[in-house]
């Protein structure tokens, strides 16, 4: 009872958000509505509102991935026992060191003399922090210590509060994005979201890009905190889309720097979707990751993280359209 109470607020809340004013007729349907497309598709309230399922008939709600697809996605194509090697982040960096390209240390393990050599190596004596099993820019800090007497302290707190939590913590070198992507938002390092599912045939198919912007002072670009997503074009690299937040505002040019969003090409696009592909094949039993990608200073690229069970929302809102009956094809039974 405790959940559809919860739902009905975050459904009243996103309705009144989504549309002007509503009479009490159209409150009742829409949330009538709802009830009905949650038996057919065991969507969310958001994917509901995200998609805008109170405009589409019955055909159009089927072209879209949500609650009952993602999972068949999830569980034919990802196997069980090996899900945590992808989303587990310090199982993650080790797995895929060579396309990581950054120093990082389990902070949950390491001794002092060991963080105190990582420390050491880093440029500007900073690094950013994140709980290894966290998502959507969770628990994420940058942390940076100026004085050497200050850096034990600092680890030894850390370490109490690890203890206390039994929760795992990595740390990591601050990437350098490059000057182009930087130029949009300089606050956050601005990624790329690439999904790849590698087929039934063992081809691996590029289903969907977008990138993403941060925004409003966020030290992230994760749209849950603030941040801008707009579609990529997988042929072309070329954004097709503009940019939306979580609360539905659309975007052609970043409200921050000004730059259009719109045709805006993605640099090195064919380099990043040959490092995606690599990547896809390391692990062939997790067939379907998405992967944030950054574009590095000197024109590396640089896999950030992958998502073993990643949602299609930054393709879909962004485009306005399902991609349900590309994957129908491809996932295999």
């Amino acid at each position: 009872m405790k959940e559809w109470k919860r739902r009905y607020c975050k459904f009243c809340r996103l309705r009144d958000l989504m549309l002007d004013e509503v009479n009490w007729w159209w409150k009742v349907y829409y949330l009538v509505d709802y009830m009905f497309a949650y038996g057919c598709y065991k969507l969310g309230v958001e994917e509901y509102w995200n998609y805008r399922f109170d405009q589409l008939r019955r055909s159009g709600r089927k072209e879209f991935i949500v609650g009952g697809k993602r999972d068949r996605i999830y569980n034919i194509c990802n196997q069980k026992e090996y899900r945590r090697l992808v989303f587990d982040k310090i199982e993650f960096n080790t797995l895929y060191d060579r396309f990581i390209k950054r120093r990082w240390i389990n902070l949950s393990t390491c001794s002092f003399y060991e963080f105190n050599v990582f420390f050491d190596l880093l440029k500007e004596k900073q690094m950013i922090i994140k709980p290894t099993l966290g998502s959507e820019g969770s628990g994420v800090e940058i942390v940076k210590i100026a004085k050497e007497d200050d850096l034990f302290e600092w680890f030894t707190s850390l370490q109490t509060k690890l203890q206390k939590t039994k929760e795992r913590w990595v740390g990591e070198e601050l990437l350098v994005q490059s000057d182009e992507m930087r130029s949009f938002y300089p606050h956050a390092i601005n990624t790329l979201r690439i999904y790849t599912l590698l087929g039934a045939d063992q081809v691996t198919r590029i289903m969907g890009a977008a990138v993403r912007w941060g925004n409003n002072g966020s030290h992230t670009d994760n749209i849950h905190n603030g941040g801008i997503a707009a579609c990529v074009d997988v042929e072309t690299g070329i954004v097709v889309s503009p940019g939306i937040d979580t609360n539905y505002k659309t975007y052609l040019c970043h409200p921050y720097s000004s730059k259009q969003i719109i045709g805006y090409k993605i640099e090195h696009w064919d380099k990043i979707l040959a490092v995606v592909t690599e990547a896809s094949r390391v692990l062939p039993q997790v067939r379907h990751v998405g992967w944030d990608v950054v574009i590095g200073k000197n024109s590396e690229i640089i896999i950030l993280e992958g998502n073993s069970r990643p949602d299609p929302i930054l393709v879909q809102l962004t485009n306005r359209k399902g991609i349900w009956n590309d994957y129908k094809r491809n996932i295999g039974k």
